[in-house]
């Protein structure tokens, strides 16, 4: 009876996680999504559900270690104000709300398709408010937009996402060129959808003109000149990795030393180190390598394999790997979903469809609630912290079906 608890106990454990997702709070108990996650895994590894080598084993560090590089980079950007001074760029030649809503739409898509979504969040939701502090914006379609478009853009990059950057380990080769090829047409079509269904849904705030003055961005140029080496040598890191992939099987670049290295320039050349580490969501982290031990231990138990025998072939079809992406997302987390899908979409003839079909589907979740993605809670987090209180988990719902139904027939149309 005992051994029959531990064996299933990271069963159990998973369940209690997923739980905690939706409850939050208990009174004055905050329920954290990385804490419970911990948790769990502590469980598990404390009753020997999984032994402490096989947990070893079971952290993909080349996933924490491009996270951490990614986030000392994306830390270093929002320190600097580099980002910041290139959005008043953009800005500073309209007076139109709509023409300044298609610009930060397309920039932060196209910047969390290289920076990770989650860090892309922390840098678009200060910039985004200061839109709205200082220029006096609509401020639900800007919030609303930053965390649409920095969901929407990560999908067409295999280093746009934690999901995707999970997903892009499956890949012999290719992984680039895979992504850009099938999803960049469709992922531009979908920030086109974002941007028109804002547009309509808050038509009436946008059509005032832009208020207010450009305030000056003092620029510390001791921190420009570390991230300027530090950004530089992560974009030649990823063309360097994307025409190796192309050309050579034997030579591999591995996706966290693309990020680790320009974050290594970036603390040996910024005046302020302590700073830059302290501002990494280091639970994010933290989340990550419990939640690869936690679901190495409930794929130990047979249960999904069971639940799952004889239906590989269901894996073949686009459709239904994106709709129980979709479902199970929302439940599990993007995510720990991909982890526990991924063995079998690895199994099927149509793998490459199959794992692109995957990315759409996990990222494209947290387009339907609140909490389906980390970067939503960092966007509305941030606008609460400014007295912003203007969004809801029915509006947000309402809105991202909205932008979620054309965009996902598109990805579909491209995926067949």
């Amino acid at each position: 009876m005992l051994s029959w608890v531990v064996h299933y106990l990271p069963v159990f454990l998973l369940l209690l996680v997923v739980l905690s997702s939706f409850i939050r709070h208990i009174g004055r108990l905050r329920l954290s999504l990385w804490c419970t996650m911990t948790i769990a895994a502590v469980i598990a590894l404390t009753v020997g559900s999984i032994s402490f080598k096989e947990a070893f084993y079971a952290i993909d560090f080349n996933v924490i270690g491009y996270l951490f590089g990614v986030f000392v980079l994306g830390s270093a950007l929002d320190k600097s104000k580099l980002l910041k001074k290139f959005a008043f760029y953009v800005i500073q030649s309209t007076t139109s709300q709509k023409v300044l809503l298609w610009r930060l739409i397309f920039v932060f898509g196209f910047l969390s398709a290289l920076l990770l979504n989650d860090t892309m969040a922390v840098v678009g939701a200060a910039v985004a408010l200061i839109f709205i502090r200082y220029y006096h914006v609509a401020g639900k379609a800007f919030i609303y937009a930053t965390a649409f478009s920095v969901t929407i853009g990560s999908v067409m990059s295999p280093v746009g996402n934690p999901q995707n950057l999970l997903i892009a380990n499956y890949f012999d080769r290719h992984v680039f060129l895979y992504f850009f090829a099938h999803l960049v047409i469709p992922t531009l079509i979908s920030l086109a959808i974002c941007y028109w269904v804002l547009s309509y849904v808050f038509k009436r705030d946008l059509a005032v003109p832009i208020t207010g003055s450009i305030t000056r961005i003092k620029i510390h140029k001791k921190r420009i000149k570390a991230v300027l080496w530090g950004l530089a040598l992560f974009i030649i890191l990823i063309l360097l990795k994307i025409i190796i992939n192309a050309w050579s099987k034997d030579v591999v670049i591995p996706f966290a030393c693309v990020s680790l290295l320009p974050a290594l320039v970036i603390l040996w050349l910024t005046p302020n180190k302590k700073k830059v580490l302290k501002s990494i969501d280091w639970r994010i982290l933290v989340f990550f390598v419990s939640m690869f031990i936690l679901i190495a231990a409930v794929w130990k138990t047979g249960v999904f394999q069971m639940l799952l025998d004889g239906k590989q072939s269901w894996f073949s079809q686009p459709v239904f790997i994106i709709i129980m992406a979709l479902a199970l997302s929302q439940v599990v987390s993007n995510a720990p979903m991909v982890v526990l899908l991924l063995p079998f979409i690895g199994q099927v003839d149509t793998v490459h469809q199959g794992l692109l079909s995957l990315a759409v589907g996990s990222t494209f979740a947290g387009n339907l609630t609140l909490f389906g993605a980390a970067s939503n809670i960092i966007v509305f987090q941030a606008a609460m912290k400014r007295g912003i209180d203007c969004f809801s988990a029915r509006s947000f719902f309402i809105i991202g079906v909205m932008i979620s139904i054309p965009s996902l027939l598109v990805y579909y149309l491209f995926l067949t």
